[in-house]
């Protein structure tokens, strides 16, 4: 009998252990680092993207979901992105520490900064709000948000979050909307200002990612994890970048002559700012090679704040992570006007360092191509933001295809590595690499590269080119 029950006991157990798993919806005693070693799981694109109400942790949330990518907002808690992930595998930190936490709004007795995670939106400059968190009378970093959800199901998803008006401090209210496509890592978040004070106001918008910091569940801190962006070689600082407080000075670091910085996190606070004006930024993770793409657009002639930087980055000396700030210029807004910001973010597998983002690819090797009398060679190590076909061929000067066009299955969860041939064509002025889905419908080109043979003073013929057009 007593063998009976022990058995009884057993399967019951088995069926309850069953029952807990999944992703990382699922409740879990909080730890200090994400479990993100040996994340796989990216499937194949679902045929239409879903948006949905459920619960996280506690939270009442929305999940975006398209087979590729899943993205979880939580209006509870300033409307934060708390998630976006490849397949199953994290692309934020997220503070376990906070997981399901809701809290009074800020008074001048308590203003304690509630560090949950994930991405937000701020006015900056940051010294001008005075926050995070809050300043009393103001809620728009962890107050509760209103949302809606425009479009559940289909081609593209799409939801609304909104901030209280928060007419004392700022003179703001906040809407964020996101859409996620199908057959696309691609989402697009815009976020809207609106001055519902009676007094002009002047304010930029921070787009502000907490990115991972440590890939190790037993590390706060690694130096695997890395952000990658251009830096600008017109820049008015001495190193084409400032530092906005000082120390952790040995986690910025200028590479590729100075013309990318690479910043790694060692447990050192510091913040840095740049004026950088390539438009993107790539959070990587070097031993497993996911990658976490930002792309935005920059105003050259235009004032932003934090001594004119068009992106920030803060590495914590206190918990595993690097804060990324991209911001759009200062602007004036009257009283009932709006105005607006956006970044698009993307998915992929791919390695280091990032040294060019196109809208279909983060690239690790530039498309190059070498001529011989009887062939085009090509090579190149990039990872795709969509899943589908890689078509590569010729052109001639008038943009006419020319020959045999490659044709290579591509998906997000492996990188690219071309080391291929087409056949010489006599007239052909151009290489292009383009993806399209599934369907057969462009989605972008990946990269164009002039082959066309240019005399030298020697008047030998140029037999290499690489680097795309821009």
């Amino acid at each position: 009998m007593n063998g009976y029950v022990k058995m009884v006991a057993g399967l019951l157990i088995l069926i309850l252990l069953a029952g807990c798993g999944g992703g990382v919806e699922q409740a879990r005693p909080p730890r200090q680092v994400p479990g993100i070693s040996g994340s796989t799981g990216i499937t194949e694109p679902a045929a239409k993207a879903t948006a949905e109400e459920f619960n996280y942790h506690g939270w009442k949330a929305i999940r975006m979901s398209n087979g590729l990518v899943t993205l979880v907002a939580v209006p509870e808690i300033g409307g934060r992105i708390i998630e976006y992930k490849l397949g199953s595998r994290p692309l934020l930190w997220v503070n376990p520490n906070e997981l399901g936490q809701k809290y009074e709004a800020a008074d001048a007795e308590n203003r304690t900064y509630r560090d949950f995670g994930g991405y937000k939106a701020w006015p900056a400059p940051l010294s001008k709000w005075e926050g995070p968190p809050d300043p009393e009378g103001s809620s728009l970093d962890s107050g509760r948000w209103t949302f809606q959800i425009i479009t559940g199901r289909g081609r593209k998803v799409e939801i609304e979050l909104k901030s209280p008006a928060d007419k004392r401090v700022t003179g703001l209210q906040i809407t964020r909307n996101i859409v996620m496509y199908t057959g696309t890592t691609n989402v697009v978040i815009t976020e809207k200002f609106e001055n519902v004070s009676d007094r002009e106001v002047e304010w930029s918008i921070q787009h502000t990612s907490q990115l991972l910091g440590s890939l190790a569940e037993d590390a706060k801190f690694s130096p695997e994890p890395k952000v990658y962006f251009p830096l600008n070689p017109a820049s008015k600082h001495k190193r084409r970048f400032v530092y906005l407080n000082e120390g952790g000075v040995d986690q910025f670091t200028p590479i590729e002559d100075n013309l990318l910085l690479e910043v790694s996190c060692r447990g050192q606070a510091g913040r840095i700012g740049a004026d950088s004006m390539g438009g993107w930024v790539a959070h990587l993770d070097s031993i497993s090679n996911y990658a976490f793409v930002q792309r935005f657009t920059q105003r050259q002639l235009q004032d932003y704040p934090e001594d004119n930087s068009t992106i920030t980055v803060r590495v914590s000396a206190e918990h595993s992570y690097m804060e990324l700030g991209i911001l759009s210029p200062l602007e004036r807004i009257a009283p009932g006007d709006t105005a607006e910001s956006q970044v698009k973010w993307y998915a992929t597998r791919v390695a280091g360092p990032v040294r060019h983002v196109s809208e279909v690819a983060a690239v690790n090797e530039r498309l190059k191509v070498t001529r011989t009398a009887d062939e085009f060679k090509i090579t190149a190590k990039l990872g795709l933001f969509a899943p589908g076909e890689l078509d590569i061929y010729l052109k001639d000067k008038d943009g006419k295809p020319l020959g045999e066009t490659l044709k290579i299955k591509a998906s997000v969860s492996e990188m690219v590595e071309l080391d291929k041939a087409l056949p010489a064509e006599k007239n052909a002025a151009s290489l292009v690499a383009e993806l399209k889905n599934d369907q057969g419908s462009p989605l972008g080109q990946v990269a164009s590269v002039s082959v066309a043979p240019t005399l030298a003073k020697a008047d030998k013929p140029s037999t290499e080119a690489s680097g795309e057009k821009d």
